[in-house]
């Protein structure tokens, strides 16, 4: 049994919060170079469909992102 205070779970809990829109990115950036890289291959159309859902996946880390540092009350530089 982990003996851990109320502090250090809140810590763990935020840099989980932060790592999460952070894979969903890498997970998009993924996808995305996948698409590139059947597009390059096959030049099928569908590598255009795989790079579109790559750069949607990407959006939502984005969003998640933001919505993150909103909640948190931290201002970054797009607020200026």
């Amino acid at each position: 049994m982990l003996n851990t205070t109320i502090g250090e779970q809140a810590m763990t809990e935020k840099a989980l919060s932060y790592a999460l829109p952070i894979a969903i990115e890498l997970t998009g950036i993924f996808i995305l170079i996948l698409g590139i890289a059947v597009e390059i291959t096959t030049g099928a159309d569908y590598g255009h469909v795989i790079i579109t859902f790559g750069s949607i996946i990407i959006s939502l880390g984005s969003i998640l992102w933001a919505k993150i540092l909103k909640l948190s009350g931290k201002k970054g530089e797009a607020s200026k």
